[in-house]
């Protein structure tokens, strides 16, 4: 996903500019913990609706936050790629518990791998395949992203024991937070807003049960496959894409003609070194050169790859004895990628620690 050369952005106006006119979030990047004490809809609104959770924190009762989620694109198609995953597992969370109430800024300096903020594609937080494209308003219940959003606002009302997370960017003025949603892949106007590890999301965490509510909300207009360094979306060829007919959009891509990443042996019995292993499968027709490859973990240090994969082939990679700075599987929680020659994603998991925790047990992706 690193990109040499010249990076290319469009400016307000939609022309090509440089990267000196890039802003990224302009009042930064935060994560806001708090609890939910109402919900409000913009059914009315036809051009730029939001849904908005009213919420409060532990350290101030009085004070009340917005926390305000798009529902809607103002650029076409207006209906957004929706994931809501009712048990979200993923090692990131732990990184939760310690936040306090309130406010956190993530500083620039913060915002890489193995941290505590978002990036939809490398930090391997879902599958982007099962995303669906939701509408803003529909009649009935429970069928569109307003449903969707209030439905689990109301149980954490209702609950004692209930946190909400949102990432995104702070106002401006006043208490709150917006940009909920994907903050890379844009081109056009939204391109000086793009970045990496700057998305935003919304987390419910009912701590009787301790489950984890994710929604991950994106624009159909918005690449998966971006710059490593800008967020800028990508064309096939792993250049930075200079207009929107050059974007991979996810159903443009061939599924599920690709490699997969199907188990990992993350913690051996005994001595981990040297007998931790990845392994793949090729689900396509045709035979696969491994050539240019890599596996990156969850602080992305590479292992390269190699060989011929054949067709519905599987191949077991083991992980070579090493430095500290090298490839490896962290038994706390982690995460594994797989990229092609172009340095594109081809897919990603992740796992946590107590899918590791049995010594010598594979885990399944």
């Amino acid at each position: 996903m690193s990109i040499s050369g010249e990076i290319i952005v469009e400016n307000l106006t939609g022309a090509i500019g440089t990267e000196q006119t890039r802003q990224g979030l302009s009042e930064g990047y935060s994560v806001f913990k708090g609890k939910a004490s109402r919900g409000i809809s913009e059914r009315e609104d036809t051009k730029s609706p939001h849904y908005t959770i009213i919420a409060t924190d532990t350290k101030d009762p009085g004070q009340q936050y917005r926390v305000v989620v798009n529902v809607k694109s103002v650029v076409n198609p207006p209906d957004l790629r929706v994931l809501l995953d009712t048990d979200f597992q993923h090692p990131i969370v732990r990184q939760f518990l310690s936040l306090d109430f309130g406010f956190t800024a993530i500083e620039k300096a913060n915002r890489k791998p193995g941290g505590i903020a978002l990036d939809f594609i490398r930090g391997n937080l879902f599958d982007v395949r099962r995303m669906k494209v939701v509408p803003a308003d529909k009649d009935g219940s429970n069928n569109d992203i307003n449903d969707l959003i209030d439905f689990w606002v109301q149980r954490a009302i209702q609950s004692q024991k209930a946190d909400i997370y949102a990432f995104g960017e702070p106002f401006k003025q006043g208490f709150g937070i917006h940009n909920i949603h994907m903050n890379q892949g844009n081109s056009g106007k939204f391109a000086r807003e793009n970045g990496v590890y700057q998305d935003g999301a919304l987390f419910f965490h009912f701590h009787d049960r301790n489950t984890w509510i994710a929604l991950f909300c994106a624009f159909q207009s918005q690449s998966f496959h971006t710059d490593d360094r800008t967020g800028d979306p990508l064309d096939r060829k792993g250049k930075v894409a200079r207009s929107p007919a050059d974007l991979i959009l996810p159903e443009d891509e061939k599924q599920p003609e690709e490699i997969r990443i199907i188990a990992a042996l993350v913690n051996p019995t005994g001595d981990d070194r040297g007998k931790e292993f990845v392994t793949l499968i090729n689900t396509t027709s045709k035979p696969i050169d491994l050539q240019g490859w890599s596996l990156k973990d969850r602080l992305k240090r590479e292992l390269l790859l190699e060989g011929i994969l054949q067709p519905g082939a599987t191949v077991t990679v083991p992980i070579p004895a090493g430095r500290d700075r090298d490839f490896q599987l962290d038994n706390e929680g982690g995460i594994l990628t797989l990229l092609n020659d172009r340095q594109l994603k081809v897919h990603g998991v992740s796992y946590t620690r107590e899918e590791a925790a049995i010594p010598g047990r594979t885990v399944i992706f």
